[in-house]
């Protein structure tokens, strides 16, 4: 009796243990805090091992108990829902190793010029780490523990802080006469730099911040695509690609599709390379995400994941562990040193993804180099240049003959593989590099049984017998489990307890134990059990109530009925996950003192509890936005004076400003589903926030014709903005290429501009604050302003001015949130800053670039008070961007604000030196500008 209550403690102990974990990760998940949901996922199989052993332990002894009693004389109730996960959760402890390894790596990353002079020496990053700096890190670097000798904070974070405080670097010591630990050559003023960091430079593991741009499916234990294939390989392929690109990602040479080149590769490497045959779905996946970087990028994808799905999970863990999937810093440093020029430098970068993929090839015969060199000589081949006399030198020489010893000497072969992946036809018949080698590893019965088990010819035999019982364990625990299963339900029925001798009739007695923490009378114990139940019977209505509610409001179209709910309805849970809980306590109760048929309820409550409660920041997020604080304008017509006097029709800018009840904008009804959820996500797994978000402004406030919007975006120019923004350094850049596809599909008839703009939106309400957001929605700074629109009409614009005015209102909406001054608008210490549109010197931009003359009301004083009111609040780094996207090459050179009074337009230096000047901020018109 002991030994069976100790079990049954033990077993719904642990149960309730991983319900916690689960709801844990799933918070972790949801607020991006994702070092540590992978921390979380480590601990998973040792976890979930445990609880298989004490469910099965319950289970033998329930099997012995039912072997010496008749049947219903006991309780065999026993928790044994989860056995099978938990029994076999084991499998996939080596999967969770390596996914940690590929996301938490080392990370290359592009710094912008105005901050890579900060860069420094190992010890430098300590102490600018200790120095206090005060900055908001992102979720993805929170909760990262690891040692507390190491860099919590994020680099980039580090330098965007230490570039605020505006103290320069001291005199005499520029970026080219300081050591820089990390960096890659070349270097050079003006200019990005890339940096790799990590633990070599102190720096904790964390994940990368390009996780946010993988399909939620993928982050399973045991991930799957959506045409129901085996994701590991995906993942960890994800997982290296995010961190190391590189500034320059389309550059990247692996140009596999010349004719017999992917034979050539897979023969020459690991054959027979079964997994050949995912290479159409592997391609469809990372088509997706990277279609902007172009179809050797896509290709490189490909093959890294084929190769993760072939090789054996060892392998893949130590050529993780040497860095392997980045470009050799030491080397790249020491042909530097040895008078590499620029552009031979670019050449050792545009075959890195060559040399990845040929030294995890190499792993498979346990050979650990990169030949970056042999490499480097084929793509020299490619741009018909000769050899540079550097990469000739004896230390140069020594590691050629190094690299090609560990090809086994074909040198002709190997060149000829390396001039496959470079883009060149080979004129081999048959590449026997690797295939000489009769690499062992040609087991792939399941992509994730390689990953997850070592490969047969590599283990002994008494292992590959252990391994064929494992392939069998599955059906036979589902089997017992269903047996089990079927006895416990019988079981639970009540006892019948024999009559006492004058009396002919039987009693019905309780099911309880011996050991009990605590006893309770017989009325106080049916009182707390029939109050759970009560309970657990109104929060089963509740629950019903608001699913209910949400599922009619949704199916019948009445979405405006449906936000409300939204608002409201964490409250609604949150009353819910209450009930649930003193449910679960009153069951808790019963159960620990005796009542061991209680075991299951309590597995069963708090299970739904732990997947009901609401998490706290939910409410606290809910009180951002009151609208109820919107001031109303002081406008009478609300009516837009766009410069169109043939168009027929006017356009008017209503809501709670002019006295109407707020409603969900009609265009919801071309949004997809997915996007409409609490936690929105595309139909292909990516994050949707900023999609969501998006579509919402941009069905409200295209205007009369959104193809004259002007948006002059460009490669060159996103990465502008990147670097400019309040936001740096943009974590949703990662999803671009998925966005624009996407986009395109939705808004390609409004033109290109149109799409270019929904997309930069989507991504910078991915990365910007959710107080900064509501404040900029708050202000209204998605519309076009109209109270500065009816000044300029009040004060003379022509309609060419008007229509100018309009068209570029874009471009202003983008800046104003692209380029606040303060990220912390919004919170209570953000200070003095607040959210303004640049309407005024976009709209003098604009007539800039048309080669219009000088406004007659431009040097009004009410006009000079709007331009330094965008001067004050928003980063002085806006202007170039924002004069690009509207069609100039540069800001114009200026007086103040004044770029009419000087003619040379193309002064790229001159947006640093415009004046700013305090303005004084209104909202009476719903949109945030100055006013005299």
């Amino acid at each position: 009796m002991l030994f069976t209550t100790i079990i049954t403690y033990l077993t719904v102990s642990l149960s309730t243990i991983v319900l916690i974990r689960w709801r844990l990760m799933a918070f972790a998940q949801k607020h991006q805090f994702w070092t540590l949901w992978f921390r979380l996922s480590l601990y998973e199989p040792y976890l979930l091992s445990s609880w298989s052993v004490a469910s099965l332990l319950a289970t033998t002894e329930a099997t012995y108990v039912l072997a010496q009693h008749q049947a219903l004389q006991r309780n065999y109730n026993y928790p044994l829902v989860f056995l099978l996960i938990g029994a076999t959760s084991f499998r996939q402890h080596r999967y969770l190793l390596l996914r940690w390894k590929a996301w938490t790596g080392q990370s290359r990353t592009g710094i912008s010029p105005d901050m890579a002079q900060y860069i420094g020496s190992l010890e430098g990053w300590k102490i600018m780490a200790q120095n206090g700096l005060r900055f908001d890190s992102h979720p993805i670097d929170r909760f990262s523990g690891g040692s507390s000798t190491l860099i919590k904070q994020d680099p980039t974070d580090l330098l965007k802080a230490r570039a605020d405080t505006g103290i320069s670097i001291p005199t005499g010591q520029t970026s080219q006469h300081r050591l820089q630990s990390g960096v890659y050559q070349p270097t050079a003023n003006g200019v990005s730099i890339s940096l790799l960091w990590g633990e070599n430079l102190g720096f904790q593991r964390r994940c990368s911040r390009g996780i946010i741009s993988v399909p939620v499916h993928l982050f399973k234990t045991s991930p799957m695509l959506r045409c129901g294939l085996p994701g590991e390989a995906i993942c960890l392929a994800f997982g290296v690609l995010s961190r190391n690109k590189g500034l320059e990602p389309r550059a990247l040479i692996c140009n596999l599709k010349t004719k017999n080149s992917f034979r050539q590769w897979e023969e020459a490497g690991v054959w027979p390379h079964p997994a050949k045959t995912l290479r159409s779905f592997y391609y469809s996946e990372f088509e997706k995400a990277f279609s902007l970087l172009g179809d050797s990028y896509i290709t490189a994808a490909t093959e890294l994941a084929l190769l993760f799905a072939e090789l054996d999970g060892s392998l893949i863990g130590e050529w993780l562990d040497r860095s392997f999937e980045h470009q050799d810093l030491e080397f790249n440093n020491l042909s530097h040193a040895h008078g590499a020029s620029q552009e031979d430098l670019f050449r050792l970068y545009r075959g890195h993804y060559a040399a990845m993929l040929l030294s995890l090839s190499l792993s498979a015969r346990h050979s650990a180099i990169r030949p970056e060199l042999v490499v480097f000589d084929a793509v020299c081949r490619l741009d018909d240049v000769p050899i540079p006399k550097w990469a000739t030198s004896d230390v140069m020489e020594s590691r050629r003959q190094a690299e090609l010893e560990l090809l086994r000497g074909l040198s002709e072969t190997t060149r000829s593989l390396s001039q496959d992946l470079a883009g060149i036809s080979s004129q081999c018949d048959r590449l026997m590099w690797l295939a000489s080698a009769q690499s062992p590893l040609v087991y792939n019965r399941h992509l994730h049984s390689t990953i997850g088990w070592p490969s047969p010819q590599l283990l002994p035999g008494f292992l590959q017998s252990i391994e064929a019982f494992i392939s069998m364990e599955a059906s036979l625990l589902a089997f017992l489990v269903q047996v089990l299963l079927c006895w416990s339900m019988a079981s639970s029925a009540p006892t019948y307890l024999p009559s006492e001798p004058n009396n002919t009739r039987s009693s019905i007695g309780p099911r309880s134990t011996s050991l009990s923490f605590f006893q309770l009378s017989n009325a106080a114990s049916t009182g707390f059990v029939w109050s759970s139940i009560g309970l657990a019977i109104l929060t089963a209505f509740l629950q019903g109530l608001v699913t209910s509610l949400a599922y009619m409001t949704e199916s019948s179209n009445s979405w405006t009925f449906r936000f409300r709910l939204a608002k409201v309805e964490h409250l609604w849970w949150t009353l819910v996950s209450c009930l649930l809980f003193t449910s679960l306590f009153f069951n808790v109760v019963s159960f620990v003192t005796g009542n061991s048929n209680e075991a299951v309820a309590v597995l069963v409550l708090s299970t739904t509890t732990l997947l009901a409660i609401i998490d706290p920041t939910d409410i606290l997020k809910s009180r951002v936005v009151n609208p109820q604080t919107v001031s109303m304008t002081g406008s009478t017509k609300y009516t837009y004076h766009d410069g169109y006097p043939d168009h027929g029709t006017v356009s008017l800018y209503w809501g709670m400003h002019s006295g109407f009840l707020p409603r969900v904008s009609r265009s919801i009804s071309s949004v997809p589903v997915n996007l409409l959820k609490s936690t929105p996500f595309t139909n292909d797994g990516f994050a949707g926030e900023g999609l969501c978000l998006a579509m919402g402004i941009l069905g409200r406030n295209k205007g009369l014709k959104p193809r004259n919007l002007v948006f002059n975006m460009n490669r060159a120019l996103s990465t502008q903005l990147e670097n400019d923004s309040t936001w740096y350094p943009r974590p949703a850049k990662t999803l671009r290429s998925y966005y624009q596809k996407l986009l395109e599909d939705i808004y390609g008839g409004l033109g290109n501009p149109f799409v270019s703009v929904a997309m930069e939106l989507s991504l910078i309400l991915m990365d910007a604050s959710p107080t900064a957001v509501a404040s900029w929605l708050k202000a209204g700074c998605e519309h076009q302003s109209i109270q500065v629109n009816e000044d300029l009409k009040r004060h003379g614009a022509n309609n060419e001015e008007l229509r100018a005015h309009y068209e570029s209102s874009y471009v202003s909406m983008i800046i104003s949130i692209n380029n606040m001054k303060d990220g912390k608008v919004g919170q209570h210490n953000h200070g003095k800053a607040q959210v303004v549109r640049p309407d005024i010197i976009c709209l003098g931009l604009l007539l800039k670039a048309r080669g219009k003359p000088r406004p007659a009301w431009w040097g009004m004083e009410k006009f000079c008070s709007y331009r330094q009111g965008e001067d004050a609040h928003l980063d002085f780094k806006w202007k170039d961007s924002a004069a690009k996207l509207l069609g100039l090459q540069s800001y114009p050179s200026a007086h103040g604000d004044d770029f009419w009074a000087v003619r040379n337009e193309f002064n790229k230096e001159s947006a640093m030196g415009v004046s700013i000047s305090e303005g004084m901020m209104t909202t009476d018109s719903g949109n945030s500008q100055t006013s005299s």
